[in-house]
């Protein structure tokens, strides 16, 4: 990949407020704007706006139809249920 492929990326990101960037002399510092599972919770709460209008049911739903879980995995989901029935 090229370099004025990454600035434009890195760029676009900046406007979208994904990264954020400071300017030490002629370089350009990028960070990430958010944290980890922070980003993952609002992509995945857009995805569920736009593809499966606004239900988390179906987007799980979906995404444990496409492969497999872990037996370990299937019981974290079910705990997670568990405890949305208690709140």
């Amino acid at each position: 990949m090229g370099y004025t492929t990454v600035l434009k990326t890195m760029q676009i990101m900046h406007e979208k407020g994904l990264v954020t960037r400071t300017e030490e002399g002629k370089a350009h510092i990028y960070e990430a704007a958010m944290r980890e599972g922070d980003m993952q919770g609002q992509l995945l709460k857009d995805l569920s706006d736009k593809l499966f209008s606004g239900s988390p049911a179906l987007l799980a739903m979906h995404a444990l139809s496409l492969q497999p879980a872990s037996d370990e995995e299937l019981q974290q989901i079910r705990a997670l249920i568990e405890r949305k029935r208690g709140a």
